[in-house]
């Protein structure tokens, strides 16, 4: 049993290098990264495209560079990455899980910063 554990994990670790050697993003940092994508992409959805001074398409492009950046990744290793994961349903829903969870977890926690002064002041 110990070997089969050693042999599963020893694969688990090959896959995995040989995914980010393949300029695969690991699951961890794809949903951090894809988590952020999202929101800009929502909100030059949302918000720029009704701004006729803003070439919405041009401030979506720089916003999602900016994610690149902080994330230190390339758009090519996002993009491969996204193609990746959608090949691979079982994975990409772990990303997706841990996007939800991580966005759920921030929503939270903004209701209850605003709710606690309300419910100090009563």
């Amino acid at each position: 049993m110990k070997k089969f554990i050693l042999i599963f994990l020893l694969l688990a670790a090959l896959v995995s290098c040989k995914e980010r050697a393949n300029g695969i993003l690991p699951q961890s940092k794809m949903s951090a990264v894809l988590l952020d994508y999202v929101k800009v992409d929502n909100y030059a959805f949302d918000h720029l495209r009704r701004d006729s001074s803003v070439n919405d398409t041009v401030a979506a492009i720089k916003m999602q560079q900016q994610v690149f950046e902080k994330h230190k990744v390339s758009k090519e290793d996002f993009e491969r990455s996204i193609n990746y994961y959608t090949e691979h349903p079982k994975l990409f829903e772990v990303i997706i899980d841990t996007v939800i969870s991580r966005q759920l977890r921030k929503d939270t926690a903004k209701k209850k910063a605003v709710l606690i002064p309300v419910l100090d002041s009563l």
